[in-house]
C-alpha cells in the first residue's frame, strides 16, 4: 500500500482521472493527480444553531465541470436534520442548491450532463424520482416509486433509469414515463 496522500471522504475521479474531488467536511475539494496539489470548489458555512456537515455522494457530470452532492446538516435540540441535494461548478465558486428535501442517496447525471436525477422522500411511505434540469434550474418531472428512499442511476444511452432500493431493483423508461427522449427534455416542458 502507497502511503496516505489526502484526508477526506466521499471521493469521486473526474471523467478523465486526471482529479479526484473530496469532502472534508464541510468542504468539497479537488486534488490535482497532475500538480500533486489540493484545491478548494466550495466550502458551506453553519449557523451557530447547526452542529455539524456532511458532504456526500460527490458525483462528476460527463464533462467534468459539475460536481452534484449531498448534504445533510445536523441541527440537534430536537429538530430535524436538514437535507438536500445540489451541484458545484469546478471552475465557479457557487452553490447550485436543488432542493431542501428528505433524499435517497446520490444524485446522478443524464449521459449528455444536463439533468440530474435523484430519490426523494415527501412523504414517509412513498418515493419520487426526479429530473431536474441544471441548465435551467427547473423540475422536469417527477414520477412515484415504490419504497421510502433509493440512489438513481442513468444508463449510458439515457433511454432508462434505474432506480435501487435496497436490493431491489427498478428500471424507469425515460420516454414511455416523460414522453420524450431524455436529450429532448427540459424546462421548456414546463409551461
Amino acid at each position: 500500500m502507497d502511503e496516505k496522500v489526502l484526508d477526506g471522504d466521499t471521493p469521486s475521479f473526474s471523467p478523465d482521472g486526471s482529479q479526484l474531488a473530496f469532502s472534508r467536511d464541510p468542504n468539497v475539494l479537488i486534488y490535482d493527480f497532475k500538480t500533486g496539489q489540493e484545491r478548494p470548489v466550495f466550502s458551506w458555512n453553519l449557523e451557530k444553531t447547526q452542529k455539524r456537515m456532511y458532504v456526500g455522494h460527490l458525483n462528476w457530470s460527463p464533462d467534468g465541470k459539475k460536481l452534484a452532492y449531498t448534504r445533510t446538516i445536523i441541527v440537534g435540540d430536537g429538530q430535524r436534520d436538514i437535507e438536500s441535494v445540489g451541484f458545484l461548478d469546478v471552475n465557479d465558486p457557487q452553490d447550485h442548491l436543488v432542493e431542501e428535501v428528505s433524499i435517497g442517496y446520490a444524485a446522478t447525471w443524464s449521459p449528455d450532463g444536463r439533468l440530474l436525477t435523484y430519490v426523494r422522500n415527501p412523504i414517509s411511505d412513498e418515493a419520487e424520482l426526479v429530473i431536474y434540469d441544471t441548465d435551467h434550474s427547473c423540475t422536469v418531472g417527477t414520477k412515484t416509486i415504490p419504497g421510502q428512499d433509493g440512489t438513481s442511476f442513468w444508463s449510458p444511452d439515457g433511454k432508462i433509469i434505474l432506480i435501487k432500493y435496497y436490493s431491489d431493483l427498478y428500471f424507469v423508461n425515460v420516454e414511455a414515463i416523460f414522453g420524450k427522449d431524455y436529450r429532448e427534455l427540459g424546462c421548456s416542458m414546463n409551461p
